[in-house]
């Protein structure tokens, strides 16, 4: 018996009292637990690269739709009186491209601004300044945010603020993953072509939504060819992809690490190859026209913090990122760079970060001899890809988008230019280079996509194309020519021949497959512009002679695909 003060308690009341406990425990203690692992699985990495569609908004797993709430004021950071300094209020998003604005926080105080960040989805719970895209757009244009940092999938689809900078390409943050073998069908899984009828989770107007699309695009798929599953959040997508609900998903990292199975997934495209993805910094009108000496200076402020996410200086500079609080929050779980591996977590999330350097943003900006710009062709081209996929844009993309003067005014100024070791460099010209691998070595490379048109029709017993078949080739493989302007990747033309009769040898037909791939090859350098040093061919042949013609139709064909430069996907 065990007594305290006269008090006995017999075996069947302690019973009484664990399962109360238990009781209470689960009551109280369990939705804490469930908060906790929420704010884990509710961080939205890189939500700045979520432009949404009108019908569905991107969301925290268990949150209202932002779309459906009333909107309120942005929640910013804790700061000192900023007397008659001019108030710059940034939002931005978890992702490692807009850390500067932490360490600028936390390091630097400028007498010609005053810094105010306005981090979204933060908060213990993750629900403070969560606002959709499109909402998130308008702010900016009404002056609710000074500065706003997003990808040119938003820029390009909502008429938002006025560009004034590059911050950062994605860099390998934003995958595509799929199961080596299809739960849908048990079908292999070896390129995304092989996604054809099977089940995508995106989450809806997102940059995996936009990563996804442009795929489809240059393979020569539609929407139609895939079932595009729609999820409220990463987590939730990557949740269902684990579950396994679905055969591919498309993230951004680290989130996207979860569906990343040794033996089990593979990355089939990367922004690591794929430089389709800018972060830009974009101003309110009114900052524009009331606070362009205090912008000015924030955006010098900026580009001197790039220098402390070089190799030399990370390790400091993820202390300091670890040590952050706003509102008197922690932030790890926001910012994914904990206390206790600050060096290790920031740097696997810088690799996959190519920041821009005053020059590269003073090239951006200029107008090329054709009159184009890098910024609006970008911006074209990526509205153009949510046209294709059925999503139009807002507002209309021309010189008014971009304010240069900003990036005009700094690039005379070399204390600003990035010191250190980089892993990522910003890309802005067209990879004209040949791949440094051997051919034999390319050819055994995984292909990453390939154009699904190969019965291209040619004369008999030559190397000519019949009439008509060199537009469909322009037409199937125009998407394919925007990718090699910001890729790395190699194309591999592979012209077959079938055996007919036993006049013929196996080295005579490949080498006619051989001349009917060049035919291709130089269609692909001369009418579409794709540097003829990046194109691969081959000639192909079966083993034997083909007795029928059933057999020999699967062999006239000329094959198109795409591989990485390496075995890295």
């Amino acid at each position: 018996m065990n007594s305290k003060k006269g008090f006995t308690i017999k075996p069947l009341g302690w019973v009484a009292i664990i399962i109360l406990l238990g009781v209470l425990v689960w009551i109280f203690g369990v939705p804490q637990i469930n908060k906790m692992i929420e704010r884990n699985k509710s961080t939205e990495v890189a939500q700045t690269q979520q432009p949404q569609s009108a019908a569905v908004a991107t969301t925290k797993p268990n949150e209202p739709s932002a779309q459906t709430t009333e909107v309120v004021a942005p929640v910013v950071s804790d700061t000192t009186d900023c007397g008659n300094k001019p108030v710059i209020k940034v939002h931005f998003d978890g992702y490692a491209g807009f850390y500067p604005l932490i360490v600028m926080d936390q390091t630097m105080k400028s007498d010609d601004y005053c810094l105010q960040l306005v981090p979204a989805w933060a908060g213990p719970d993750f629900d403070i300044n969560g606002y959709d895209e499109e909402t998130r757009a308008k702010m900016i244009k009404d002056g609710e945010f000074d500065v706003y940092f997003a990808t040119n999938a938003v820029n390009s689809r909502y008429d938002g603020g006025i560009i004034i900078a590059a911050s950062d390409q994605s860099a390998g943050a934003d995958k595509i993953v799929a199961w080596n073998t299809a739960k849908s069908n048990g079908q292999p899984i070896d390129k995304f072509n092989d996604l054809k009828g099977l089940r995508i989770g995106i989450v809806t107007g997102s940059v995996g939504n936009f990563q996804v699309l442009s795929t489809l695009q240059t393979v020569g798929y539609t929407p139609n060819d895939v079932t595009l599953v729609e999820y409220s959040g990463t987590f939730d997508a990557i949740d269902g992809f684990n579950a396994p609900d679905i055969d591919s998903v498309a993230g951004w990292d680290p989130p996207i690490r979860d569906a990343i199975h040794e033996n089990e997934s593979k990355i089939l495209v990367s922004s690591s190859w794929w430089r389709n993805i800018t972060d830009y910094i974009s101003i309110s009108p009114n900052a524009d026209t009331t606070k362009s000496d205090a912008i000015l200076s924030f955006l010098r402020d900026y580009e001197k913090t790039i220098s402390s996410f070089s190799d030399e200086n990370l390790a400091e500079t993820a202390q300091v990122i670890a040590n952050w609080q706003w509102q008197g929050y922690a932030m790890n779980d926001w910012t994914f760079v904990s206390q206790d591996n600050a060096y290790d977590d920031l740097k696997s999330l810088v690799d996959n970060v190519a920041f821009a350097s005053i020059t590269d943003n003073y090239q951006i900006f200029q107008t090329k001899p054709d009159g184009s710009n890098y910024i609006l062709d970008q911006l074209a081209a990526s509205r153009a890809v949510w046209e294709w996929g059925g999503v139009q844009g807002q507002g209309i993309i021309n010189g008014s988008r971009l304010q240069p003067k900003y990036v005009n005014a700094l690039a005379v100024d070399s204390t600003l230019s990035m010191k250190g070791t980089f892993v990522g460099d910003f890309q802005i010209q067209t990879v004209q280079t040949p791949s440094s691998v051997d051919q034999s070595t390319l050819l055994s490379l995984p292909t990453i996509m390939e154009l699904p048109y190969k019965e291209f029709k040619f004369i008999a017993g030559t190397y000519d194309l019949i009439s008509g078949e060199s537009e469909k080739l322009q037409q199937t493989g125009a998407a394919m020519a925007s990718l090699m302007q910001t890729s790395d990747a190699t194309i591999v033309v592979t012209g077959c021949s079938a055996w007919p009769s036993d006049t013929d040898t196996k080295a005579s037909l490949i080498n006619f497959g051989y001349g009917r791939a060049q035919t291709i090859q130089s269609i692909l350098s001369d009418e579409m512009g794709i540097p003829i040093t990046r194109i691969v061919v081959q000639g192909c042949a079966p083993d034997s002679i083909q007795k029928t013609e059933a057999e020999r139709i699967p062999w006239r064909i000329v094959k198109i695909e795409v591989k990485r430069s390496s075995s890295e996907r």
